[in-house]
């Protein structure tokens, strides 16, 4: 891959708060001694690449690779100084944080480490260290070399690698990224030059206390304040995939301070590394995207001293506002922005070297793909658009890779909310695969089960069920019954029978796929999670809220096995959890959830990403509750902020936080803010999804609820009327949706004593929930209980005693006795009786 690969990155961070000393000097006298601020020459660097490699440097060091542990200590993979022979062919070897040699045999017992495997630390183990031990003074490399190859302080670049890389893999991409006619005028800092090797590898104890203390002070401050100073800071990565430095603690600490400095920084990989990237981009886009999004997380970063693991992390509460959040989370955005700086510079490559060819607009619907993935639609959408005309001129209308770049444009509009322009593309798309592949291909499954997600998100619920049917029944025909396509696409006819509140069916389909997945995937399996999750929603709309918990926990064990404690998955399980909690009147849990889970979100994907919406409307809705209305509203506006920026104004998701936002206006009786949110909601809802759908109807059935609380009846009743016809059209007759909105139908006669009217419509929604919801559901009770209300209302006490204690009866077995609505039926009870 040619050098200009993936050097355009600049970070452009917010800046991080550290606390900070208030003298000028960056480095204290005390920590010069261990660490200098002064460069070393890319020409001095060099010199000793060479050196190693021709055996001018080190020339008596020999270095085997254990190849089986050879005692308690020295472990399978060690590498071992080889010393005397024995006279029995054997050899003795030493390591450097071991005391006795060990006796090996070369043939067996090791491999030779040529010298072109050395490491960073065998470096400084075997050159570094011999050269500077022995001197007076401070005992750095620097004071070998000649004044020429010795820079002034924070001259060129930080240089940021692991020590179990290769030292000539970081040698060649430093070579590599200043291109030989800026090698001898390069210079850069490197510790294993500028720092105090000798006096770094002693034990704590065997150091003197004020070097110790200045070693922790140049951890907690002087690095990251010496390198705002540098120009740019670089991190070598030896691979793309899992780069060695992501899970060294000593590197991630160094590359959060580079980025905190508000310096370039700029990753710079060895040699072949930007193009295996690129390989893989093109071979497996998605696969490409599931790596890179396996999220760095520092707490589980490594050091070889268990002291300097805990001198770290000590500096990360004390300096940085936020600790290990604020760290990974910078980190990651960076890395984030990194990877796609990567795949914009390998395109506009490709654009350069491929004017309009195939393999450009390869490139360019793969690359869509991966933005696409990585939440970037705009990115995507220009790529997709420009590589699908590519294809169209060279290979016309009808072919297969048309066809795909179709299907990937229906999903970054469908990824965008606009859903009518992705239904066009994937219907174009689908036509065009039954021409190339016949009416039975698995892409043509594909396109179908797209298809039906978008008339899901429609509510165009039978269109949705016939497009999925169809997926299902070719891809049993083609892939088999038990095919993991097979389970995915049940999933997805559970999506609209829990949509149109067939319950037990969505239930029956979630069931079904988790088998499969556990049979062709394994019990512990991510996807399995996935099942589990989504068993736990079927069970949750039915109000069977600890059969719920318990997938939700069966769910969250296998993603925290799989995945980590800190994945972005993780946190979407614990935020459904607390979603079970906030529905039993369980505040304090509901929200401990919502905090971890929001913490865990941040820390991955940052601080401004559009998985923190679940969680913060949670944490919003539970302050509601709780009475806590600035609260509230603060964090639905976070999220509306969030959702603006990363969606555009326009999407419909944004609509669900303007919903919640007027909703608690509405309950703290500011009208005319609570109307203007809603209306905002209607005016997108109607432009995204059409005039009729059940979102719309979500919205109408709001506005109606503020007009009856303004007493404006006529105006509520038009509203609710209108919602009422628009989910009877989209969801049927009989659906839990439905009864709610008869349900708010009777509020309004009830509010006007028309207590009979209220009546009818009562019973009609409690005779729709007891058969789409059963009998022991909590939103069967609010009926229960409403309908208690009118016929104490009418004076009729025994009637309504017997309606409120069998509201009570529900809310107690699934709510439980400190709920508000349990305290509630109570209350009604007891003024019954009275």
């Amino acid at each position: 891959m040619p050098r200009a690969l993936g050097k355009k990155l600049r970070a452009s961070l917010t800046r991080l708060s550290l606390s900070r000393k208030k003298d000028g000097d960056v480095l204290s006298a005390n920590v010069r001694d261990i660490i200098d601020p002064r460069s070393v020459s890319l020409r001095a660097v060099l010199n000793v690449r060479d050196g190693i490699l021709s055996g001018d440097l080190a020339e008596d060091v020999e270095l085997f690779v254990a190849t089986r542990n050879l005692s308690s200590d020295i472990k399978e993979g060690t590498t071992l100084r080889a010393l005397e022979a024995n006279g029995d062919g054997l050899r003795q070897g030493c390591v450097a944080f071991v005391v006795d040699p060990v006796d090996f045999d070369p043939e067996t017992d090791a491999v030779a480490k040529e010298r072109q495997e050395w490491t960073i630390e065998d470096v400084v183990e075997h050159v570094v260290i011999p050269a500077t031990q022995g001197m007076k003074e401070s005992q750095i490399y620097l004071s070998l070399l000649d004044g020429a190859d010795v820079g002034s302080d924070f001259q060129g670049a930080f240089v940021s690698q692991a020590r179990s890389c290769r030292f000539v893999d970081l040698v060649a991409a430093l070579e590599d990224y200043f291109g030989s006619e800026n090698a001898e005028s390069a210079f850069v800092w490197m510790d294993i030059f500028s720092a105090n090797q000798p006096l770094l590898a002693r034990a704590d104890e065997d150091t003197p206390t004020e070097m110790v203390e200045a070693r922790q002070q140049y951890v907690e401050d002087g690095m990251h304040r010496g390198m705002s100073k540098f120009e740019k800071s670089l991190v070598f990565f030896d691979t793309w995939e899992k780069p060695t430095p992501l899970q060294r603690a000593w590197c991630l600490w160094e590359t959060f301070g580079s980025i905190n400095s508000g310096r370039p920084v700029q990753g710079i990989y060895a040699l072949g590394q930007g193009k295996d990237f690129v390989d893989h981009l093109l071979k497996d886009p998605t696969d490409l995207a599931r790596i890179v999004a396996d999220k760095v997380d520092m707490r589980e970063a490594v050091c070889s001293k268990p002291e300097d693991k805990d001198m770290i992390n000590d500096a990360i509460a004390t300096t940085v506002e936020g600790g290990f959040v604020t760290v990974n989370s910078s980190v990651n955005e960076w890395l984030r922005a990194w990877h796609a700086q990567t795949t914009r510079d390998a395109v506009e490559q490709a654009r350069q070297q491929q004017d309009e060819s195939l393999d450009l607009a390869d490139f360019l619907v793969k690359s869509a793909t991966f933005f696409r993935l990585q939440g970037m639609h705009d990115e995507a959408l220009q790529n997709c658009q420009e590589g699908l005309s590519i294809r169209r001129k060279a290979l016309g209308d009808v072919n297969a890779d048309v066809a795909s770049a179709l299907n990937e444009l229906g999903a970054i509009y469908g990824a965008q909310g606009r859903y009518d322009d992705a239904m066009a593309a994937y219907t174009e798309a689908l036509d065009t695969r039954k021409q190339v592949l016949g009416d039975s291909h698995a892409d043509v499954a594909s396109t179908l089960n797209d298809m039906g997600s978008i008339s899901w998100h429609q509510s165009d619920y039978d269109q949705a069920l016939q497009d999925y049917e169809e997926a299902l029944e070719i891809f049993k025909t083609t892939l088999g019954e038990r095919h993991y396509y097979v389970a995915i696409t049940l999933n997805n006819i559970a999506s609209v029978y829990e949509s149109t509140g067939r319950y037990d069916e969505a239930l029956r389909c979630q069931e079904d796929s988790l088998s499969i997945k556990k049979e062709v995937l394994g019990e512990r399996h991510p996807s399995v999670a996935t099942s589990l999750s989504n068993l736990g929603d079927v069970l949750n709309s039915q109000g069977r809220y600890e059969e719920a918990l318990k997938c939700y926990e069966d769910a969250l064990s296998i993603r925290k096995e799989a995945l980590g404690e800190r994945h972005p998955d993780v946190a979407l399980t614990l935020n459904n959890a607390a979603n079970i909690f906030r529905s039993q009147g369980r505040y304090d849990e509901a929200l401990q959830y919502y905090q971890e889970a929001l913490s865990i979100s941040k820390d991955a994907l940052g601080t401004r990403n559009t998985n923190m919406a679940a969680m913060l409307d949670g944490i919003a809705a539970v302050y509601h509750a709780q009475g806590r209305v600035e609260d509230a509203l603060r964090y639905y506006k976070l999220d509306l902020s969030i959702s603006k920026e990363a969606w555009g104004p326009r999407h419909p998701g944004i609509a669900v936080t303007l919903n919640n936002i007027g909703f608690v206006y509405a309950e703290q009786g500011r009208n005319k803010e609570a109307l203007q949110y809603y209306n905002e909601a209607l005016s997108i809802r109607k432009e995204a999804l059409g005039d009729h759908h059940p979102d719309v109807a979500n919205t109408l059935n709001n506005i109606a609820a503020v007009y009856n609380a303004q007493g404006r009846y006529k105006e509520a009743l038009k509203y609710y009327m209108e919602s009422l016809e628009i989910d009877k059209a989209a969801l049927g007759s009989r659906h839990p949706l439905v009864a709610q909105t008869l349900n708010n139908i009777a509020l309004v006669y009830y509010a006007q004593k028309m207590y009979q009217d209220a009546l009818n419509y009562y019973k009609e929604a409690l005779s729709i929930k007891q058969e789409t919801l059963g009998d022991r559901h909590p939103s069967v009770a609010t009926t229960l209980h409403n309908i208690g209300a009118v016929y104490y209302q009418r004076d009729e006490r025994e009637t309504a005693l017997d309606y409120f204690q069998r509201a009570e009866s529900i809310r107690l077995e699934v709510l439980g006795p400190d709920h508000p609505d349990t305290l509630s039926s109570q209350a009604w009870i007891t003024s019954c009786k009275e």
